[in-house]
């Protein structure tokens, strides 16, 4: 479906699904081997083949060009209102992240709290419509989503005395449940709190931008390195350039950790002075 979608004849199609594959390793290429069936189709060229970005791209651009474009997304609007940035989603291969905003227009016939809690219910159909929509989209291309690895943040502000603070999952009653596949059986998603962090590309990000657990990962990477470097012959410089290379470089990129914080989970100091 994808090939036919981006032109290729279907000769060509119907020679690329007869294709027989071997393994090729350090030891020779395989005397068993396997290819599509009626049966038993093949949905991508395996795990480690330096196909896969090149397929995946093809994947992604059919699904991106196949969004329906009247399920709005995130929409960002800079305080001058002469800036407006309008975002589905950020993916990095197969992970992908889907945002939606808020367009609940508050009724002044109700409290603040009933407002509230109508556009809570607001976003969380307009996320559910969004996500149903991109997991119906990967589905024809051979792909499947596990909902107990993926999660969703709900990002609501309570007011005290005009201050904002993010509302935790105790203060904002919410749920998601979305179907997989051909079934018709709704599987909860999980929801995450706003303060609580999630691995992406080796860093713990979270909504909030408060980065204390990838603090503590920090320390947990300095202390194993430490245990690893103490016996070697690496100078301390030696040894502080390979850790801030292999551990920090990327972190202090993406969060917003303070000086403070990285230098104390370097332990530069205690460990390679």
């Amino acid at each position: 479906m994808i090939m036919a979608k981006l032109g290729l004849p279907k000769s060509v199609i119907q020679c690329i699904g007869e294709l027989v594959h071997l393994v090729k390793t350090i030891y020779g290429i395989s005397s068993v081997s396997y290819g599509n069936t009626r049966e038993k189709l093949l949905y991508g060229p395996g795990q480690g083949s330096t196909c896969d970005p090149l397929f995946w791209l093809l994947c992604y651009w059919v699904i991106v060009s196949s969004l329906d474009p009247t399920i709005t997304a995130a929409t960002f609007i800079s305080a001058c209102q002469s800036i407006i940035v309008e975002i589905t989603g950020v993916s990095f291969v197969d992970d992908t992240s889907l945002s939606v905003t808020s367009e609940y227009v508050n009724d002044e016939y109700l409290s603040v709290a009933e407002n509230q809690h109508r556009e809570v219910e607001h976003l969380v159909e307009r996320l559910s419509a969004l996500s149903q929509h991109w997991e119906q989209l990967l589905f024809t291309t051979g792909v499947a989503i596990n909902f107990q690895k993926s999660h969703w943040y709900l990002m609501t502000w309570l007011w005290n005395n005009g201050i904002p603070c993010l509302a935790m999952n105790s203060q904002t009653s919410a749920s998601m449940t979305l179907t997989t596949d051909m079934s018709s059986l709704q599987e909860p998603v999980p929801r995450i709190e706003p303060t609580s962090g999630f691995r992406t590309l080796g860093v713990y990000v979270t909504p909030s931008g408060k980065f204390q657990q990838q603090v503590k990962v920090l320390r947990s990477h300095t202390e194993s390195f430490k245990a690893n470097i103490l016996p070697s012959s690496l100078t301390p410089s030696e040894a502080y350039c390979h850790y801030t290379e292999d551990k920090l470089h990327v972190t202090m990129c993406i969060t917003h950790s303070s000086s403070v914080q990285i230098y104390t989970s370097a332990c530069v100091r205690s460990h390679f002075t």
